[in-house]
């Protein structure tokens, strides 16, 4: 598999990351992988266009896997704090989090849908 080091500048420092990827990949897939970094390292959102076909999917997959990795090892860290957790709103543990979305209920309903063979969901 082969391992590519996506190179991250920020803070004043360069930080390489290694990111496994099951192919050879394309220029255009070393460049979003790149990009994927980036945004992560500085803790920042990141807005990525590719055509239909282009590996997407697997760009993002592998980068968050590099970039976590070497996060988690203390070889770098987010510039902003992490995202909020998820918080039942009565402290149930019932699957109601912040803001009335009822997340079991609505894996409840994705599953019936599935089931039924209805995509109306």
């Amino acid at each position: 598999m082969p391992t590519y080091g996506l190179k991250v500048k920020g803070r004043g420092e360069e930080v390489t990351y290694s990111v496994d990827f099951p192919y050879d990949a394309y220029d255009c897939q070393v460049t979003m992988m790149e990009r994927v970094v980036e945004a992560l390292h500085a803790g920042e959102n990141a807005l990525l266009e590719s055509p239909t076909g282009t590996g997407k999917t697997l760009c993002l997959l592998c980068a968050a896997l590099g970039w976590r990795e070497k996060a988690h090892a203390g070889g770098s860290r987010s510039t902003r704090a992490p995202p909020a957790q998820i918080r039942d709103v009565d402290g149930r543990g019932d699957g109601r989090i912040e803001g009335g979305i009822d997340g079991r209920r609505a894996m409840e309903r994705v599953g019936e849908g599935i089931m039924e063979g209805s995509g109306d969901v």
